[in-house]
């Protein structure tokens, strides 16, 4: 059941006092027409440029920054520095080089991880998305008209209040 605290509280009084429920807050997936543009875009950018998409879209979300929290900390972690490309590119685990550190010879890169664009919400998302855009018009690739941006963003924002209704307050 998704549903407001008090709408909650009322239909658990209901149910059979033996059986036992998870309960966790309810966060809307972003809109599927703004992460399959994201993703296009990002296709288009990587075949104009002639890199990977795991480069153009880890570098855009390197770009946004944000973190991915562990228990109200931003976790670390350091990796011999000649593996700093393939960190940069890796598909499935977003990271942002914090700095280098040499220690018996040998250099370290230490990176924090960033969250992954399939949890961000409108106002994350609309941020990518408008990077992601200036990029492919720097690239030369066609994108869609302000107009038609404004649109799927506002579907979007539409979808992300009705699945969240606290956070208009």
């Amino acid at each position: 059941m998704i549903g407001t605290t008090k709408k909650i509280v009322a239909w658990l009084m209901d149910q059979d006092p033996c059986k036992r429920f998870e309960i966790k807050e309810h966060r809307s997936k972003r809109s599927l027409s703004a992460n399959a543009y994201f993703h296009v875009l990002v296709g288009k950018i990587a075949d104009v440029e002639r890199v990977s998409a795991n480069h153009v879209k880890n570098s855009l979300i390197r770009d946004c920054m944000y973190y991915q929290y562990d228990k109200d900390k931003i976790p670390t972690f350091e990796t011999k520095a000649e593996n700093l490309e393939s960190m940069l590119d890796a598909e499935g685990i977003h990271v942002y080089p914090l700095g280098e550190s040499y220690r018996d010879g040998c250099a370290y890169s230490k990176f924090c991880f960033l969250r992954g664009s399939h949890t961000y919400d409108t106002r994350e998302m609309s941020h990518l998305i408008e990077l992601t855009v200036a990029q492919a018009k720097d690239s030369g690739v066609e994108t869609l008209t302000p107009r038609e941006l404004k649109e799927m963003m506002e579907r979007y924002d539409r979808n992300w209040k009705k699945h969240h209704p606290a956070e208009e307050e």
